[in-house]
């Protein structure tokens, strides 16, 4: 559970490097998107995925804006997107009051999400897709929205897939689209390593996609 809190740390923190170093009012808006399907119950997925979330949450400063969306076929907001100074006392009783049930369905949640970032005035705006299975829907109606999102909002979006169950062909693909970084988690104890090596430099640019992530 650690370990994966300490993936999402690793890229929060990394893909706001750059921008906090260009402004000291520079801010970033993160979406966090969790899979709360059925199968998240499995192997403790979805404890894992609220607790990272949770470490997220309070690595942020009190001007960066912080939201959560759970979603199985359907969205809803779990933690409204609003500054940290706002949001930092409700985030975690919030977060906690996922449960797994149902199926899965990416793009209702990537386009409340669009929605939420839409109005909101950050120097970076990220949305990060956690899930372990197979979305309902058209994977060119995904691509479409992911690169929509980064064309027009300069939205990007990134996706960790949560077990080999997960889509990961269709996941790369999203973050390829959507400007932003694919990690798929198999063996929570060697993340944070991998997560350096295979996503980020030394400067904390992304590094492409990597190809060999697989699974046992």
């Amino acid at each position: 559970m650690r370990e994966i809190a300490a993936i999402l740390t690793i890229l929060i923190g990394l893909a706001g490097m750059a921008h906090a170093q260009a402004s000291e009012t520079s801010n970033q808006a993160i979406v966090l998107l969790i899979d709360t399907s059925g199968s998240m119950r499995d192997e403790n997925r979805l404890a894992y995925a609220k607790e990272a979330a949770k470490a997220v949450a309070r690595q942020l400063k009190d001007a960066d804006l912080f939201g959560v969306i759970g979603f199985n076929i359907n969205p809803y907001i779990v933690v409204f997107l609003d500054k940290m100074a706002n949001n930092r006392k409700v985030v975690d009783a919030q977060i906690d009051r996922l449960k797994p049930a149902g199926q899965t369905d990416f793009l209702p949640a990537l386009t409340q999400a669009n929605n939420a970032l839409e109005y909101w005035s950050a120097s970076k705006k990220h949305v990060i897709l956690l899930s372990d299975g197979i979305t309902r829907g058209s994977r060119n109606d995904l691509i479409n929205q992911v690169y929509l999102m980064k064309l027009k909002l300069n939205i990007t979006v990134s996706a960790i897939a949560i077990s080999k169950e997960a889509d990961v062909r269709l996941m790369k693909s999203i973050a390829q689209y959507g400007g932003g970084f694919f990690q798929l988690v198999c063996d929570a104890s060697t993340m944070p390593q991998v997560m350096a090596e295979q996503l980020f430099s030394n400067t904390g640019t992304p590094q492409p996609n990597s190809e060999a992530q697989t699974c046992p």
